[in-house]
């Protein structure tokens, strides 16, 4: 019998199936955008764009350059999942 975790996770491997495709043609856009050391601009601007066009919240890029987004869960008073 299948457990009530793996019935919860079951939907989402599904949804990772059926965007397989979505998923390797951003890594693909993103890995052709030259991003030396100290030089990722460019990289990071398009993952900012990428996460805005996804739906991300609070999208923005930290002083050190990395960028970062949220996706709201359904029950905020639980906090955030890393």
């Amino acid at each position: 019998s299948t457990s009530i975790e793996g019935r919860r996770v079951q939907p989402l491997r599904a949804r990772a199936r059926e965007t397989d495709g979505e998923t390797l043609a951003d890594q693909l856009a993103a890995v052709v955008i030259p991003a030396p050391p100290f030089g990722e601009e460019a990289r990071g601007d398009w993952a900012l764009a990428r996460f805005r066009a996804l739906g991300l919240a609070e999208v923005e890029r930290d002083a050190e350059g990395n960028v970062l987004g949220t996706i709201p869960g359904a029950e905020p008073a639980l906090g955030p999942v890393v």
